[in-house]
């Protein structure tokens, strides 16, 4: 098992986010966990190459009103309808809420958005080893496009160890089991059958599979500060029945 100051989520959607905070190892939101790429000639297969070029960029751009546009038909069940980037080729399904235009809630994305980059260039820095976790529903991705982004992030970020891990759907293997590969010394991949939707209904042994991945391919700071709290918090549980029951025998 590896140990990372912090683990950064780059998609493919925000399931990647989703299962990092499942297994406590995210504790803030950064600016691609909520974002899927879908317009592939402006970001690349998955939206990979494109996040990484954001990041490796400073974002420069990747906020301007003119750009966001709203397309499909929103689903009934969510509070938000569905926005895309037309320049970064990015969407956004859980940020523009229902009952506001796009015009009236810009400036509280592009803030809220703004913050998040911040955060994440904070968090880098005071890091020593970083790890981009992807998780990709597409066999498109191939290992020479990955290569290539955890070149530019190592490049990009030369003073910091710098790894990648990418989870594969790969519906040939055994659900409950996953298949490890090791691009190189820093890239590992897992091949895992994820279902065709990791957190529908009918999915939750391939997510369970995922968490069990995760947790035994690394811990994070995030993590083990959850852990404490754990502890710390049970240990005034018993503190507090200790009290309890001395009170009980008193009377």
């Amino acid at each position: 098992m590896k140990y990372y100051d912090m683990v950064i989520s780059l998609g493919q959607n925000c399931h990647a986010s989703m299962v990092l905070r499942n297994c406590s190892q995210q504790q803030f939101s950064y600016p691609l966990d909520w974002s899927a790429g879908i317009l592939w000639d402006k970001c690349g297969v998955a939206g990979l190459p494109g996040k990484v070029d954001l990041i490796c960029n400073n974002f420069e751009g990747a906020f301007e009103r003119e750009d966001f546009v709203v397309f499909g038909e929103p689903d009934p069940d969510s509070p938000h309808f569905w926005v895309k980037n037309l320049k970064t080729g990015l969407q956004y399904q859980h940020d523009f809420p229902k009952g506001k235009t796009v015009d009236e809630y810009f400036p509280v994305f592009k803030e809220k958005y703004r913050r998040r980059v911040y955060r994440l260039y904070e968090e880098i820095g005071r890091s020593e080893r970083v790890l981009f976790f992807f998780i990709s529903y597409t066999d498109e991705l191939t290992d020479d496009i990955v290569i290539l982004c955890h070149n530019r992030l190592t490049n990009h970020f030369s003073d910091k160890k710098i790894d990648f891990m990418l989870i594969m759907k790969d519906d040939s293997v055994d659900i409950g089991t996953y298949r490890r590969i090791d691009i190189n010394k820093n890239i590992v991949k897992y091949n895992v059958d994820i279902g065709h939707y990791l957190y529908s209904d009918d999915c939750i042994k391939n997510k369970n599979t995922v968490f069990a991945v995760v947790n035994n391919h690394f811990v994070t700071a995030s993590k083990i500060n959850n852990m404490f709290d754990m502890l710390w918090k049970q240990q005034s549980e018993i503190e507090l029945l200790k009290d309890k029951i001395a009170k009980s025998g008193d009377a």
